[in-house]
């Protein structure tokens, strides 16, 4: 996924940078010098720090960003050296800094264990610990969570499924945290992928 220019935009690459727009604009402000993106690697989140790389050297080109990833370690050593190989040679290509936290082998559930939250509650809870670290230390001003429209469906049919009823939907923002894509569906996501490589 290189650089474009505005030039060679593709209507579903608008739609992301609509998106963008629409969510980050308005937090934009002349004092903000940096951003940053929670980039796991997966299909959502290197999309998602793909598109704002884009979308801020068009818009914003003295906002700089940065990603930040969490390291769960509950995966084979293997599978997880070789992302975090690709991690780093897209945060390279995309001259975008990247800080990553590898959680110790048992942290997750010694949380669970102190606390009697559950394995994702626990992996959530020290993940946006990190988070909210790395936002005081690198000062960013806002952090991208790549959460899509299809995560917002699923978490609507949990709650549904433990009798929480429909509940209140994840929210778009949550300062610092926002979540632009909420109104994207992943099919477009994955679209963005494929024309990109």
């Amino acid at each position: 996924m290189g650089t474009r220019s505005p030039a060679d935009r593709l209507p579903g690459d608008q739609r992301l940078e609509q998106a963008l727009g629409r969510c980050l604009g308005p937090f934009l402000g002349p004092e903000v010098r940096r951003i940053g993106v929670a980039l796991s690697g997966g299909l959502d989140s290197t999309v998602m720090t793909h598109a704002l790389v884009n979308w801020l050297s068009v818009h914003y080109p003295s906002v700089a960003l940065w990603a930040v990833h969490v390291n769960h370690n509950v995966r084979n050593p293997q599978e997880q050296g070789i992302e975090e190989q690709v991690l780093l040679a897209n945060c390279l290509s995309w001259r975008v800094p990247l800080t990553a936290l590898t959680l110790g082998k048992d942290a997750i559930r010694q949380l669970c264990r102190e606390t009697g939250a559950g394995f994702e509650e626990g992996a959530r809870i020290l993940r946006y610990r990190f988070f909210d670290g790395e936002v005081r230390r690198l000062a960013l001003s806002l952090l991208c969570l790549a959460h899509q429209e299809d995560d917002g469906l699923e978490l609507q049919v949990m709650r549904i499924f433990q009798g929480q009823g429909s509940g209140v939907a994840m929210p778009e923002y949550r300062l610092p945290y926002l979540r632009p894509f909420l109104s994207i569906p992943r099919s477009c996501l994955l679209d963005h992928a494929r024309r990109h490589g």
